[in-house]
């Protein structure tokens, strides 16, 4: 693995912990909640630097299906994360408190609270597509080589299990209804354990990364299908 492939993975960690952290504001408190802000904003901008070449290739090749969805994955990111920083700096009380601004309003707090929530569910995603590099580094990690059935079935039966949970939380914490909007204020999680509430919220990141992955996978797997199927009709 490259000194830079190294960072990237780094940062990719980090900013997945800040991220979950991220999630229990009501525990942390809005100072801890701002800073973690602060600097997850500026790892995302780090990682959006040392990846400019997916940008310089935006409007080459041919688009895929799988490369669609990528494309428009990272749109979500993208906008996700420049509403959330612009409103968070609005609304800060602490980190950007120096800034001139008298009253931000509800309607900062609402773009705010919601850009939060498609940022998460867009850097899960964003994770899963990217998870066979997970998987290739744990293997090299561990000095797997081989494949080996047992434990691929195994694997496969932890991410069911791992999705079934996602569903349980991402209902259990209304995630669905914080997207659209429909519930204004945050997750309650008064009285509950800090490692629980980071750990229902890593249940969801890995609902999002898994969905992520097998849709890419299928995409793939329908776009070789498909480029099979074209040759044979032109060897006809």
């Amino acid at each position: 693995m490259s000194t830079k492939q190294k960072i990237k993975t780094g940062i990719a960690l980090f900013m997945t912990c800040l991220l979950l952290g991220m999630m229990t504001f009501d525990l942390s408190g809005q100072m801890i909640h701002e800073w973690m802000g602060v600097a997850i904003s500026l790892l995302i901008c780090i990682h959006f630097f040392l990846n400019i070449s997916w940008c310089k290739g935006l409007m080459r090749g041919h688009y895929t299906s799988a490369r669609i969805l990528q494309t428009v994955i990272n749109l979500i990111l993208l906008i996700s994360f420049i509403a959330l920083v612009i409103c968070g700096m609005l609304l800060s009380d602490y980190a950007f408190s120096f800034l001139p601004v008298a009253d931000a309003g509800e309607l900062a707090y609402i773009v705010h609270h919601t850009a939060g929530y498609w940022l998460f569910a867009g850097a899960s995603m964003h994770l899963g597509l990217h998870w066979n590099r997970v998987i290739r580094m744990t293997r090299h990690i561990f000095g797997i080589q081989s494949e080996n059935r047992s434990r691929t079935i195994v694997l496969r039966i932890i991410a069911i299990a791992c999705f079934a949970l996602g569903i349980y939380c991402f209902a259990e914490l209304q995630f669905g209804g914080y997207m659209l909007n429909l519930v204004r204020y945050s997750y309650l999680a008064y009285g509950q354990p800090a490692g629980l509430i980071i750990g229902k919220y890593a249940a969801v990141m890995g609902l999002f990364a898994i969905a992520a992955y097998y849709l890419q996978l299928l995409l793939h797997n329908k776009t070789r299908f498909v480029g099979r199927r074209q040759n044979s009709k032109n060897k006809e």
